[in-house]
């Protein structure tokens, strides 16, 4: 556990080095590194006489391909002090939390990176990518009348547990719960909505691009383990509830027809890609087949 000092340091120096308004405050590294239902996260700290030089963290997750499950993790937060990219302090720092979440038990991490900093990720880390997260925009014509927006209660993360513990999906998926749930929807950065359709249950939240309002949808749940769900009036009404023109969607997805068009990664400001590696006795290659990925299952909504 993380004393608050440590905390605020580190926010106030991921605040200054990537400038993103969920640092302003340590609530959120509070929230996400401490509250997980999974465990607190690993976190690397390195600090020179100027103060803190680098940072990482690993938060644990639930995963399951079929029947097996695995304690896995996404990678949040690599950072190096402007100027001291190149000094090799950032690789070590990654192998010691790599290191130790293996000693905690975690089996290997499933988590995305920009296009910038990929070739750190393969070439230092030992990661290998399983290919670019896609992402889908879609202009909201068509809704459904059976959607609506219910409150994030006990009830609704209760159905939607259950409907996610039903997925049949070959291949890795989140393996969420009410209590992963819970946790994810009370980031204290984000305000997110809940879409329940009759085959489908959709995550939500506001954002923008360029001043543009744009409605970006976080996960996609079918309801009593569908498959091949298309989610067109599920995303038409996820558009008009947020009175934005375009709705975004990016990730993977085995079990819902995502429509819209495929936005080309040279117009993407920052493009992702999947990459996997696994830690101990848990083969780098077991980790590849990766059915679903969303931004649900990272940190940057």
């Amino acid at each position: 556990m993380s004393t608050e000092h440590e905390l605020r340091a580190t926010s106030e120096f991921l605040h200054r080095e990537f400038g993103a308004d969920k640092f302003d405050d340590p609530r959120y590294l509070r929230w996400c590194y401490e509250t997980g239902p999974e465990g607190a996260a690993i976190q690397g700290i390195v600090d020179d006489d100027h103060g803190r030089l680098a940072t990482y963290a690993l938060v644990p997750q639930r995963w399951r391909n079929g029947d097996e499950v695995a304690r896995l993790g996404i990678t949040v937060d690599a950072c190096v002090r402007s100027g001291a990219q190149r000094s090799g302090v950032f690789r070590a720092l990654a192998a010691d939390v790599f290191e130790r979440s293996g000693n905690a038990g975690i089996e290997g991490t499933l988590t995305i990176a920009n296009a910038n900093s990929t070739p750190v990720f393969i070439e230092k880390l030992g990661m290998v990518a399983v290919g670019g997260l896609p992402v889908r925009a879609t202009v909201p014509v068509r809704r459904g009348p059976d959607v609506t927006q219910v409150a994030a209660d006990e009830t609704a993360l209760a159905a939607m547990a259950e409907d996610a513990q039903a997925r049949t999906t070959t291949g890795w998926v989140r393996d969420w719960d009410i209590d992963s749930l819970r946790w994810r929807l009370a980031s204290p950065v984000n305000d997110y909505v809940i879409h329940r359709a009759a085959e489908l249950w959709c995550i939500s939240t506001r954002s923008a691009f360029a001043h543009v309002p744009v409605a970006v949808v976080l996960s996609l749940i079918p309801r009593a383990g569908r498959r091949d769900v298309d989610a067109a009036r599920v995303i038409g009404a996820v558009g008009r509830h947020h009175r934005a023109p375009m709705v975004i969607h990016a990730g993977r997805h085995a079990d819902v027809r995502i429509p819209g068009v495929a936005v080309p990664r040279r117009l993407l400001p920052s493009p992702l890609n999947l990459l996997v590696r696994g830690f101990g006795e848990r083969p780098t290659e077991s980790l590849r087949d990766v059915a679903i990925y969303e931004f649900l299952d990272t940190d940057h909504y």
